[in-house]
Parts: C-alpha cells; structure tokens; sequence
C-alpha cells in the first residue's frame, strides 16, 4: 500500500526482529525492483524505504540496500520533477546529499550509523574508535565518534574531534555544522558564531546557513541580525514553520509578545501539523488557546499519520490549553500521554539513577568529609552558578 500512513505503519511492523543483513538483502531487492519496473513500483518500494529511513532506524540497512535504484528514481525529482513526492515527503534534495554520503562510507562506520540509530552508542563507539586505529584522519569517522561523544555529552572531546576534523578537510561543510552545534552547547557563543559567519561566506544565499546564523547571532543576543537574517530565509523559503518558530523565540526573548504570537501563528498557517509552534504558544505561559485553536490540536492529534514528535508537543499544548480552563481530567489525560510518548525517545532509567545515587552515598562517607576538614575557603558567602541549565535562574 504506497498510502503513507499505512506504509508507515508497515515499516514498524517489520521493523521487529529484522536483522541488518537481511534487511540489507530485502533493501537491495526493492532497489532492483525499482531500477526493473519504476512504473509499477513508482510508489511502494520508495516510499517504504524513505520512511524506513526516517521512522524506523532498524531498518537503515533496507535503504541502504536499495540506494542504487533509489538513486534512479530520485534522480527526476532532484530535478524538479517531484510529482507525488512534494504531498508528504518533502524536498528529495534535502535528503539525497546524506544518501549520497552513506553510500561513500566504509562497511564499519555504515554499522556506526546504524547503532548511533539505535541508541546502542557504547557498542557504536568502540567500533568508530577500532575504526580510527587503522584509519585516524578518515573525517567522517571522526564527525561520527563527536556525535556519539555529543550524544553522551562528552562535549570536550567531540569539539577536539571535529575541530581536527576541520584542520583535515575544512571545505566539508557537515563537519562544520556539527561543530558550530558542539560549540553551542558548550556555550562558546562568540566561536560558534565565527563558524556559522565562515559557512554563509561559502554560500551567501544558502538558507541552511542563514538560519544557522541567524540561530546564533540570537545566542550572542544581537537579536536585530537574527531577525534580518530570519526574514532573508523566509524570502526563499516562505512560510517555512522552523524559521518562522524561531524567529517567534527571538521575539519572545525580545519581550515582544505579539510579534511571538503573531510568529507561532503564521508557522500553524503555513502548516497546521506542526506541533512546536502550538507548544512554543503555551510554553508563553500567559496565551490563551481559543476554542478553534483547540479544535485544531485535536484534530491534528487524532491523525494516526502524525509524527512522534509533533505528538509530543501537542498533547502538551492540549494539556496546558485545558489546565487553564480548570479542565485538570482532560488536561492530565494529554499530559500523561505526552509524558508516555517522551518517555519512549529518552535515555533515561530509573533503575540505573537509583544506582549512581547509591553509588554516591557509599562513597560520601562521614570519614571521608572529617578527613577533609578545614580544606577549601573560609568565606560564608552564598556562591550562585548562573548560566547553566537548572540552576535556579527563575527562582533568583
């Protein structure tokens, strides 16, 4: 069934127990299939594995397989031609550069990604790290291990990594985009911002770059060039929802309510499925949600075909939106679920926080504070940690 909703639903169910080899098997088969009969299988064989792809990361290798009759096909739609495509799954050219890029790595680091999929990063990073023994200046390799050293937030070690990436090949522009989001969160603002300001001189009129940039001039606070630079996308991509969210954040971070409302409201116009435009109008903390806006959340909620994601954000908003109407039964039904679906994308477990924290107390002994006694300064004062998540910035 070429229908995305029940391709979708297909991919999870055959997503379970399929082994990479086989899936890999499976992949090239469809391919072929393609490459044979490209009118007969115009839809099906594509479509499953695109969303393979996208939804069901245990089934990578089934693209990978089918990549060279995939190639065949896309090639029309690179070009424009994208027909059926452009309903539901987006700009081809968007995803065929890191087609292209997978079909170029080696055997091990095709498994690296992989794992990295599925959460498996340890057993991903000892295989990336093997790798690198026999192969130390191979660049994807080492953009592979900064993801997973990201991912475990070994921050100091993946910007290490990346910036030796770049003194290897500092024309690639993936390297450098992971880079500029290494530095971020190691919140080297005014560094990153130089690596983003590098990446627009390549390509003065590439929006990818421009909303990097923009993104992190708002980090360094200078607010009016991102909101330039915001509008300078916009004029290329109109009514993109990422931009127009974000160009909502700067706003808020402005003080300038209405121009944020306004924001979030054009990016629901534009495209009423996107979830993170309903969740930043709620996360306002003083709007209010009409009862059209409610409806419309409802409805978008109910969609079997919604992604994971826009889910999340707005059984949230549908959570917010009827606390504050004094509706807590409806509002805690949304909340729990969204909490729920959360839950299935994070790494956390209670049982592993539990052992660190038992950890902790047989190792902080009353022994071991009295043999340090008297060590560190004698002042009273309070010390306040500002600038850093969670650290009581709100209550201050």
């Amino acid at each position: 069934n070429t229908d995305g909703p029940h391709a979708d639903e297909q991919c999870a169910s055959w997503s379970v127990g399929m082994r990479p080899r086989r899936a890999l098997a499976l992949g090239l088969l469809m391919g072929l299939s393609v490459w044979g009969s490209r009118t007969a299988l115009f839809g099906a064989a594509p479509v499953f594995a695109v969303l393979a792809w996208r939804r069901v990361p245990n089934l990578r290798w089934l693209l990978v397989g089918a990549l060279p009759g995939l190639g065949l096909l896309l090639a029309p739609a690179a070009r424009g031609d994208r027909g059926r495509y452009d309903s539901w799954l987006g700009d081809p050219s968007a995803w065929l550069h890191p087609l292209e890029r997978l079909q170029q790595l080696p055997p091990p680091l095709l498994g690296v990604t992989d794992l990295i999929a599925q959460g498996k990063l340890l057993q991903a990073e000892e295989i990336c790290r093997q790798f690198l023994l026999k192969a130390p200046q191979h660049v994807e390799g080492m953009r592979l291990l900064a993801d997973i050293g990201l991912r475990l937030g070994v921050l100091d070690d993946a910007e290490f990594l990346l910036e030796s990436a770049l003194k290897f090949a500092p024309d690639n522009i993936q390297v450098r985009i992971d880079y500029v989001q290494v530095l971020r969160k190691r919140q080297k603002f005014a560094k990153a911002l130089e690596q983003a300001r590098q990446l627009m001189d390549t390509a003065p009129e590439n929006p990818q770059f421009q909303s990097l940039y923009a993104i992190e001039s708002m980090q360094t606070g200078d607010y009016e060039t991102a909101l330039a630079t915001f509008d300078d996308v916009l004029k290329q991509v109109p009514g993109d929802p990422t931009t127009l969210t974000s160009k909502g954040h700067a706003y808020k971070t402005c003080g300038d309510y209405e121009k944020a409302v306004a924001s979030y409201r054009a990016a629901l116009s534009s495209q009423p499925r996107y979830g993170e435009a309903y969740y930043s109008l709620s996360n306002l903390k003083v709007y209010s949600f009409s009862d059209d806006e409610i409806r419309s959340m409802q409805e978008q909620e109910a969609d079997q075909s919604l992604s994971h994601i826009d889910r999340v954000y707005l059984c949230f908003s549908l959570g917010k939106a009827y606390e504050d109407r004094k509706e807590f039964a409806i509002a805690f039904k949304y909340y729990e679920r969204g909490n729920r679906l959360k839950k299935r994308q994070g790494s956390y477990r209670a049982d592993q926080m539990s052992e660190d924290l038992q950890a902790q107390q047989a190792a902080c002994t009353a022994d071991l504070f009295s043999q340090r006694s008297g060590v560190g300064h004698e002042s009273r004062d309070p010390i306040f940690i500002v600038g850093l998540p969670r650290a009581g910035s709100t209550l201050l």
